[in-house]
């Protein structure tokens, strides 16, 4: 799972070859694993990779812009981006950022990074009897998921700016009911987020 440096660099060599004063990409690919529990039973494993770029450009002082999901069409995004800044209102200011000092994103966590989907359905086992733990009236659960992301971006762009970095997020939800003698009443949805090493220290 990376991004395309190559692939963005020929993207804005084709922009400036068609007209554009500058050009900017930006790309980013992330994976997805999230598991959902119910009554100590595994209901739902889903896992998925996604990637898009974007292409902003500035023809003319106007500005345009494209993005797509598919990097087999370079060109269309190009010319869509290209058309879309003759729309554009003119703005004798408008400028792509230029290279800065050296920068570091503190976003990524390399134990959410290495999450195996065994290591998930353990996570979202661990929430749902954290449920049950914490409260003797708490009967049912419903919907206790767990999620992991990890991505990488970057960004490029025709004034020399190529940085990128990888981030990664992950989240826990749980509802539950709560019964008082025979009412029962939804507990509503406690929601977590941040780092795993949370649910971690509590293994």
């Amino acid at each position: 799972m990376k991004t395309d440096k190559e692939f963005a660099l020929s993207l804005i060599d084709k922009a400036l070859k068609k007209g554009a004063t500058g050009a900017e990409v930006f790309q980013k690919v992330s994976k997805k694993l999230s598991v959902e529990v119910k009554s100590g039973e595994v209901e739902a494993v889903e896992t998925s990779l996604t990637s898009g770029y974007g292409l902003r450009v500035i023809k003319d002082g106007r500005p345009g812009f494209s993005y797509s999901t598919d990097i087999t069409e370079p060109g269309y995004v190009v010319d869509a981006s290209l058309e879309i800044s003759a729309y554009a209102d003119k703005d004798g200011f408008l400028e792509l950022p230029t290279p800065s000092e050296p920068w570091k994103v503190d976003v990524f966590d390399p134990y959410i990074s290495s999450i195996k989907e065994t290591d998930a359905i353990e996570k979202a086992l661990m929430v749902e009897q954290s449920a049950f733990s914490s409260d003797k009236r708490i009967k049912k659960t419903r919907n206790a998921e767990v999620s992991f992301y990890e991505g990488e971006t970057l960004i490029v762009n025709s004034k020399g700016v190529l940085q990128s970095y990888r981030s990664t997020f992950c989240s826990a939800h749980i509802m539950a009911v709560a019964e008082n003698g025979s009412e029962p009443r939804w507990d509503g949805t406690i929601r977590a987020a941040g780092s795993i090493r949370t649910l971690h220290s509590r293994r």
